[in-house]
């Protein structure tokens, strides 16, 4: 007797692709999002993971199960963010750094092509009278790299007259590149903008911006009522848009989210806002 073979994983609905099917897929809040994306952020996230925390605040369970992708989409981002952005925290280039930085790209640009123009003129040398071999290996050795230059790798060397000829032309392209590069390094020390790069005050999260302007985009299509850290005059618990925030980040890696800390984010997104329009 035969064994049933299961169906595959490949072909297993998963809790996203039914959503979908029964609900119409996600609730469209403006941004595009590839359906792959929410299927693994839905994976990460189910929906009985978030459903106590979105459903109090939604119509219905039809809407909170629409809202669930861009829950959990925004949390996975969070989560990325996190992590990313730590490794950021002290790497960062200070104004003088970041002129060393270009100093150094261009110092490595002349220098390269000084040492190609190098290799050619030893090439080209007259011969040495009792060393035969030497103007031929470094020509060979001249042709190899200008191979390499043309992006054509290999361990010998193809000397037909076309692709010497081929090499020679990538070669020169190359040493015009690295003269405009070396160029424009020097130009872009003179354009260093301090204010631009200057170190600000390290935040304890700069990832909850984002995540906060992500579940504001979700709380509005969610509850119609705009994200705000503002508590009600004479009132005792935390702003419910807080609460959202600060229950939902607590999944991922932040149980530390205050009311203090929304309202700096969503006044930064504000003025960014400002600035931008």
């Amino acid at each position: 007797m035969s064994k049933r073979v299961p169906p595959s994983l490949a072909c297993r609905k998963t809790e996203f692709d039914r959503m979908c099917e029964v609900l119409g897929g996600p609730i469209d809040l403006g941004p595009t999002v590839n359906s792959d994306v929410f299927n693994r952020a839905c994976s990460q996230t189910p929906y009985g993971k978030v459903a106590n925390i979105v459903r109090p605040y939604s119509v219905d369970e039809t809407a909170a199960k629409r809202h669930w992708p861009w829950v959990a989409f925004a949390l996975s981002q969070y989560e990325f963010e996190v992590r990313e952005l730590e490794r950021y925290r002290h790497t960062e280039l200070s104004p003088s750094q970041t002129i060393q930085l270009l100093e150094r790209i261009q110092s490595g640009a002349d220098k390269l092509a000084a040492d190609l123009c190098h290799l050619q003129t030893l090439a080209n040398r007259l011969d040495i009278p009792g060393q035969p071999d030497v103007r031929g290996h470094l020509s060979w050795l001249d042709s190899f790299l200008s191979q390499a230059i043309a992006g054509e790798e290999a361990y010998d060397l193809n000397d037909s007259p076309e692709a010497l000829m081929r090499h020679y032309n990538q070669r020169r392209e190359l040493l015009h590149v690295l003269a405009s590069l070396a160029a424009a390094a020097e130009a872009a020390v003179d354009r260093v903008g301090p204010q631009f790069l200057s170190k600000a005050r390290p935040t304890e999260n700069p990832a909850l911006h984002h995540l906060v302007f992500r579940l504001g985009q979700v709380w509005a299509s969610l509850t119609g009522r705009s994200p705000s850290a503002n508590k009600v005059a004479g009132g005792l618990r935390e702003p419910d848009f807080v609460v959202f925030v600060a229950s939902l980040s607590a999944m991922v890696c932040d149980a530390n989210v205050t009311r203090v800390k929304v309202q700096t984010a969503l006044r930064t997104l504000k003025t960014n806002r400002k600035e931008l329009g």
